[in-house]
């Protein structure tokens, strides 16, 4: 099974004209070779699906986030960072754009196509390799843990994790290795601005251990920590750790990915548990996975509020896919996932079926085509149809 990665970069302040952002991006990528290594970076997520109703009235829903910039590296390790983004957006209630959310329905629907792209300058960072694979340097930096691998209408939404969605800080970082430190001021990035808070603090830790090396198995261990303070997020702290098990018996090769969050909310912590067992048997595959925060509130109000302070859109989610692989870059799979998004209210659960088809066209590369069954207890049922499209470079 191969998972959905998620792409990450870091930066400095966003820049609200695309124009010289673009200008920069072109001069930067044509520089001679002798004056300055240049390495351009980027890669784009497209989403796009179609629900029909009982009468098969088609409602189109898109999403999208498109990336590119440019590595500049001179002597002795020094090397400037500068990335641009521009990616689907909707209006909140008071008017300020905020990215697409995962399962909002009309909202959804993208700017790409909509209305013209609002373009963002994402990254400006200056750094140090002083170290082979140890690089330092001052900017704005983004993370996240316990990303959810497998479950592709999970990663439609670009920034979800079962442990931290992704954050972003302003300040200085270290990436040592398996290591990653970053110290500063939180900030969101809404509606191209730098919106920051005086007095705020973070600090983001985690470190992949590798315990186990051996013929018999591989066992990675990664624990996390973000400390807030200064009223910057809304959690004062969280911790966490993920673990990484994987395995092989005769021809049958097996992994057991999974994750536990001990997360701040108004002081009454929530745990976070995620399990995504796979396995891979010649060309058949098998992708598993459940998740499940555990809320405290009494009552519906209480643990939608609980989930917004969480940045997680669901409750409960699991799901399987068995896959074949009829040819190296093409995969047939039966997908079947099953959410509740609060368990208090009934009438958003959901259960989806279906086909799809997965290519895999050139390295970084994936492509996935899928139709699908969607059962709803207290709605009508209807088909959906779905594309999804992932490059990396």
């Amino acid at each position: 099974m191969r998972a959905l990665s998620q792409i990450r970069s870091s930066v400095v302040r966003p820049a609200l004209f695309s124009a010289p952002v673009l200008a920069f991006l072109a001069a930067a990528a044509t520089l001679p070779a002798f004056a300055i290594d240049t390495e351009v970076i980027g890669g784009a997520e497209w989403g796009w699906r179609t629900d029909f109703s009982p009468s098969f009235d088609p409602s189109v829903y898109n999403n999208h986030a498109i990336e590119l910039g440019a590595v500049l590296k001179a002597d002795e390790g020094v090397q400037a960072t500068i990335v641009a983004e521009t990616f689907s957006n909707v209006l909140d209630s008071n008017g300020n754009r905020q990215r697409t959310g995962l399962y909002d329905g009309e909202a959804r629907n993208s700017d790409l196509l909509s209305r013209r792209p609002q373009v963002t300058l994402r990254t400006v960072q200056l750094g140090w390799n002083f170290i082979e694979n140890g690089l330092i340097g001052l900017g704005t930096w983004h993370y996240s843990a316990a990303p959810v691998r497998n479950m592709r209408m999970w990663s439609e939404a670009k920034f979800n994790a079962a442990g931290i969605a992704e954050h972003s800080v302003a300040g200085l970082g270290a990436i040592l290795a398996d290591g990653k430190f970053y110290i500063g001021s939180p900030y969101d990035d809404v509606d191209g601005e730098f919106n920051t808070k005086d007095g705020a603090f973070t600090f983001f830790g985690t470190y992949a251990a590798p315990l186990i090396r051996k013929r018999s198995g591989n066992l990675t261990v990664t624990p996390y920590m973000e400390i807030n303070m200064g009223g910057g997020r809304q959690r004062a702290w969280n911790m966490g750790t993920e673990a990484s098990w994987s395995s092989t018996w005769k021809e049958l090769s097996y992994a057991l990915d999974g994750a536990v969050g001990y997360l701040d909310v108004r002081n009454k912590p929530v745990w976070t548990l995620l399990a995504e067992p796979s396995a891979n048997w010649g060309s058949f595959s098998l992708g598993t996975g459940v998740y499940w925060a555990v809320l405290n509130g009494k009552d519906a109000a209480t643990r939608s509020a609980e989930l917004a302070q969480l940045d997680l859109p669901v409750e409960l989610f699991t799901y399987v896919e068995p896959m074949i692989t009829v040819h190296p870059k093409v995969g047939l799979s039966l997908p079947f996932t099953w959410n509740n998004p609060q368990f208090d209210d009934e009438t958003d659960a959901f259960a989806t079926t279906g086909f799809a088809c997965t290519l895999w066209p050139t390295e970084g590369a994936e492509l996935n085509s899928e139709v699908r069954y969607v059962s709803r207890p207290m709605l009508a049922d209807n088909w959906q149809f779905a594309i999804n499209a992932k490059l990396e470079f």
